[in-house]
């Protein structure tokens, strides 16, 4: 069974105490799109230890943001727009020698978002420290230039072929995924799930009478 993920995109105490008691087994915070100030940053580490798993996606993917939410308490990364298979494998190796034995497969997940990042699928996959790769569809559809992505067969094919790549080097593949794409994915071999609170609320709404 895979992980479950939620992205709530945002770190408001009351969303956040609202998942743990529904029982989310992970909870991604967003610093790449709105940075989390350090404090408010250690609240929200605060309310999901012990509870659900945080996943930290930093603004850029470097050593030094590293470094930084480290110190903070962060333990799991998803790093962002990562094609640089040397930075890469520089920042799993510091992530590592932190974590020491508390390294597991969610420590280090490298955010595939662009062509040049399928690229290097198996390259990125050989880093030791790398446990699970996760693609980002709304930033690959567009460096790909796919129009309608949610509902564009050929990108929903790539995904699919692209993640069973990610499981054949041994590696979990992971996925924002839209409920829409549910059932064409259900056979994928898929070790992280992200998603949306946005979209989970819209697939409630939709369930709604009229």
């Amino acid at each position: 069974m895979p992980t479950y993920c939620v992205s709530p995109f945002t770190h408001a105490p009351m969303f956040l105490h609202t998942l743990v008691y529904a029982g989310v087994e992970a909870v991604m915070l967003d610093n790449e799109h709105a940075v989390i100030p350090p404090e408010e940053l250690k609240t929200a580490l605060k309310i999901l230890a012990g509870k659900a798993r945080a996943i930290v996606r930093p603004e850029v993917t470097s050593l030094e943001a590293v470094e930084r939410y480290w110190a903070l308490g962060v333990r799991s990364f998803l790093l962002p727009k990562v094609e640089d298979v040397e930075v890469m494998t520089a920042i799993a190796a510091r992530i590592g020698e932190l974590a020491g034995d508390g390294l597991d497969r969610l420590s280090v997940i490298p955010l595939l978002e662009s062509q040049a990042a399928l690229d290097r699928i198996e390259q990125i996959a050989a880093i030791p420290q790398v446990g699970v790769m996760e693609l980002g569809p709304f930033d690959l559809s567009r460096d790909l230039g796919v129009a309608d992505f949610r509902t564009n067969p050929s990108f929903l094919e790539l995904l699919d072929s692209q993640v069973r790549r990610i499981a054949a080097t041994g590696k979990g593949a992971g996925l924002y995924m839209l409920p829409e794409w549910a059932s064409r994915l259900r056979d994928a071999p898929l070790e992280l799930v992200n998603i949306g609170a946005y979209e989970i609320i819209g697939a409630y709404l939709k369930m709604l009478p009229r």
